[in-house]
């Protein structure tokens, strides 16, 4: 059975080893549980930081709680973990992301990562009832999802990456070839009265909580190359 604990690590090395493989772009944000590793750019370079800057966060299973030794954050007793956008510098207009994380069947539907604009404006990833991985954006009530481009096994990581910005979109799961969308109309650009507020884990807005855990996120304030994004998930 899984323990929870209260964790706080100390932040870990240098962070040039999260830059993307290929562009060599530094990260603005590192979630990395399993290795404490917590950093944010707030405009003059990576910073380390801790989990403090996650609000309404208490928990991670640590120690292989799963079974394998990998320490994961996990929301449990109704946590909402939450990141104040202001707490990095984020680029409104595009982005890309690395998830490495596992389903263990706890939910039916998981939203692991999101950009909540509002409730009608949001950037994220979800894992459908057919448990397929599905990066999707939001924009003004319409949800484009692009193609599933995983089957997720239970209890096995996934690692996902994804890109985004105007009419185009990409993501790669494992290393596969990404799969592209010309026609994604992005939150904040498609309507500019928007503003992005918060990033969620592991909970979204409609009150969908996680299938499993998250063991490192990281986040870059730019559309990375499609050869970025399947080095990245590999």
């Amino acid at each position: 059975m899984d323990t929870v604990v209260v964790f706080t690590p100390a932040p870990g090395p240098g962070f040039e080893s999260y830059n993307s493989p290929v562009g060599d772009v530094a990260p603005k944000l590192i979630l990395d549980f399993h290795e404490g590793v917590y950093a944010v750019d707030t405009g003059s370079g990576l910073e380390a930081t801790t989990t403090a800057i996650i609000t309404n966060f208490t928990t991670i299973v640590t120690g292989g709680g799963d079974g394998d030794g990998i320490s994961r954050m996990r929301t449990v007793g109704g946590d909402t973990p939450q990141i104040p956008i202001s707490s990095f510098d984020y680029v409104t207009a595009s982005g890309s992301f690395l998830i490495v994380g596992r389903y263990d069947a706890v939910a039916a539907f998981d939203r692991s990562f999101l950009f909540n604009y509002d409730v009608n404006n949001r950037i994220g990833c979800t894992l459908s009832s057919g448990s397929q991985w599905r990066p999707f954006l939001e924009a003004n009530g319409v949800e484009t999802n692009l193609t599933a481009i995983a089957t997720w096994t239970t209890n096995t990581d996934v690692a996902c990456a994804a890109a985004y910005t105007t009419d185009d979109a990409a993501a790669s799961t494992d290393g596969a070839t990404a799969v592209t969308d010309a026609t994604v109309d992005v939150p904040g650009i498609a309507a500019s009265s928007f503003a992005p507020t918060t990033l969620l884990l592991g909970h979204d807005t409609d009150g969908r909580e996680p299938g499993g855990g998250i063991q490192k996120f990281i986040y870059w304030g730019s559309r990375l190359s499609n050869a970025d994004l399947e080095a990245l998930s590999s």
